[in-house]
């Protein structure tokens, strides 16, 4: 049986709870003629990551069980839209942008209520 405290202190360190990120990934496929022109930005994934628990024991070094972390994620919502712009000049060179809206429908709140519904820490990579 667990019981939820501000912080546990083991004999070699004090863990204290802390706000992390979490790695998701969303794959997109889209050939260009669909990001170009007029339907440049009209195409729109949309994703939905359920809420998750997770839970890690703490162990001493001989591997006996001192406390577990929980590590808690809220639902998460939103839309990516690529979308590839022709720039002028002599060269063919092109502008590629990519907008990721947070559409979670969150409680309104302090901090520390809007916090695991946001998207603060996100980053994008493309490959």
């Amino acid at each position: 049986m667990y019981t939820e405290v501000p912080e546990l202190e083991l004999p070699d360190r004090v863990l204290v709870p802390w706000d992390e990120g979490h790695e998701e990934r969303i794959r997109l496929h889209a050939p260009l003629a669909e990001l170009t022109g007029e339907q440049a930005h009209t195409r729109t994934v949309t994703f939905d990551l359920p809420p998750a628990v997770e839970h890690e024991p703490v162990l001493d070094d001989r591997g006996r069980t001192l406390g577990r972390l929980v590590r808690r994620r809220a639902r998460l919502t939103g839309e990516i839209r690529p979308g590839i712009e022709q720039l002028p000049g002599p060269y063919r060179v092109s502008r590629l942008t990519v907008t990721v809206h947070n559409t979670t429908d969150a409680p309104a709140g302090d901090r520390t209520t809007a916090l695991p519904h946001s998207m603060v820490g996100a980053h994008l990579l493309l490959a």
